[in-house]
């Protein structure tokens, strides 16, 4: 088992160890969260009771149809009916699970200390458990993306070389020299002009935007352009994801506020602070780093023989001994805006793609 045991005896006493863990941004993880802050899917009273629902219990989610209304040129007592249609649709659940275990008097004879290795392993559990997260978001982005998209020719100008293409892929397809400084607000209008406008958020591959972040500082503040009128979008509505990977200049998605939102559910023993012998559970506070929502918590200390966990020799300090565990448990639904049909109905979720030519 790998473990601690080359910091036993070190020579150099340092105790804040550098942890070797590479983080990255999880955009995917940012763009949901910061789309689901304006969404009204669901109201807001039943989000409390999806936040408390059981797992056993199926979730219909009411929605009333697009109508198709009647109307006439003439008035009589011959009234269209206009009948209201109503249907259901369902939310994708999430469960995300992990944990730890610590031994603190491993410690005792180490260099490094019980807390901050402790601390180490929080943030290690929680980034690798953003990781599935992201891998969930962009799944439900890719089941969602918009399939329909007309007037692309519309935010294309052939006397400049600005293409914009959509493809039997469901991608728009974006040359490079229409990846100037008027690729977001092209995008923002196409999306209205398919009755899904409003304000759009952007998730690339990796240094997806790089082109576009340097326009943004060669024209912001103190300089004679106007970020706004070069079609600019915010900084804060550009996010990056390595969950992503692109052989062109970048893929992602352009997602718009409130289309998607994760709504988290905490179970009964969790929400009500149950304690049993040295086990207790509860809810993080707030929101935990990577996730960005609130996790479910359980903690436990007991008795343990954990000369285990010595590569060589007993370690007296590991014999009788204590273990702590702490488990963390994301547990939600990701809910988007009902689409009566993908095929011919656009979406207000949209895979983009920077070509190299």
């Amino acid at each position: 088992m790998a473990n601690i045991d080359a910091t036993d005896l070190n020579d150099l006493q340092v105790t804040e160890a550098r942890n070797d863990k590479r983080f990255q941004e999880l955009g995917a993880v940012n763009i949901v969260k910061h789309a689901g802050r304006f969404a009204n899917i669901i109201p807001e009273q039943d989000k409390r009771k999806l936040e408390e629902m059981s797992s056993d219990r199926s979730i219909q989610v009411p929605v009333i149809v697009d109508q198709t209304v009647v109307t006439t040129t003439e008035p009589s007592f011959n009234i269209p009916a206009n009948l209201l249609e109503s249907t259901t649709f369902t939310v994708t659940p999430i469960n995300i699970f992990s944990g730890f275990a610590h031994h603190k008097a491993h410690y005792a004879n180490n260099v490094l200390e019980a807390e901050r290795a402790k601390m180490v392993k929080i943030n290690n559990v929680l980034y690798a458990m953003g990781k599935d997260l992201e891998a969930q978001n962009i799944a439900v982005l890719e089941a969602n993306k918009t399939q329909v998209l007309a007037h692309t020719t519309q935010i294309s100008r052939g006397s400049n070389g600005q293409t914009y293409t959509f493809t039997g892929s469901d991608i728009l397809e974006i040359n490079e020299a229409a990846q100037q400084n008027v690729m977001f607000t092209s995008i923002d209008t196409v999306m209205a002009a398919n009755d899904r406008g409003g304000r759009y958020s952007y998730l690339s591959s990796p240094a997806g935007f790089a082109v576009q972040k340097q326009e943004m500082a060669t024209f912001g503040a103190g300089n004679t352009k106007n970020l706004q009128a070069l079609g600019m979008a915010d900084a804060s509505l550009l996010h990056e994801t390595n969950s992503i990977s692109t052989s062109d200049n970048f893929d992602g998605f352009a997602v718009r506020d409130g289309v998607i939102e994760i709504i988290t559910n905490h179970p009964y023993d969790y929400r009500n602070n149950t304690t049993v012998g040295s086990r207790s559970w509860s809810v993080s506070d707030g929101d935990v780093p990577f996730l960005e929502y609130p996790v479910n918590v359980m903690t436990n200390t007991e008795a343990t023989d954990a000369t285990a966990l010595a590569a060589s020799g007993t370690n007296s300090d590991l014999l009788l001994t204590s273990v702590e565990t702490m488990s963390f448990w994301f547990r939600g639904y990701i809910v988007t805006e009902y689409n009566a049909d993908l095929t011919t109905r656009s979406n207000a979720i949209l895979k983009i793609q920077g070509k190299t030519t």
